[in-house]
């Protein structure tokens, strides 16, 4: 897949946990060259400062909390889902049922 200004294929990014992006956050402020710890992970000083503001501060019943919260939120999108199709097939059958029968007369002609 081509890049927007055509430079060739575009590679996928993995997506971290924020778990991992804590234990991310934290080598990088011991590392000793940020810039070359960031070049080999393959993470853009961009998304390394919007990760910054918004994990470095979280403690470990935050991200336990946000775990638990992610898992509901997929539980009630698959609910959700399942619920829209039970009433797409309802909707589906009760279309078919109301319509009305193909009468067998012809109109006269006059």
């Amino acid at each position: 897949m081509p890049r927007a200004g055509g430079a060739g294929p575009t590679l996928k990014r993995p997506r971290r946990t924020p778990e991992q992006i804590v234990a991310l956050l934290r080598e990088i402020e011991m590392a000793v060259d940020r810039s070359d710890f960031l070049r080999a992970h393959g993470i853009s000083r961009r998304t390394y400062f919007r990760w910054k503001a918004r994990l470095a501060g979280t403690k470990p019943l935050d991200r336990a909390l946000m775990g638990r919260l992610r898992e509901e939120n997929a539980r009630l999108r698959a609910l959700v889902a399942e619920q829209a199709m039970q009433l797409h097939t309802i909707e589906r059958t009760l279309g078919e049922s109301r319509r009305p029968a193909r009468s067998s007369r012809r109109a006269i002609p006059s």
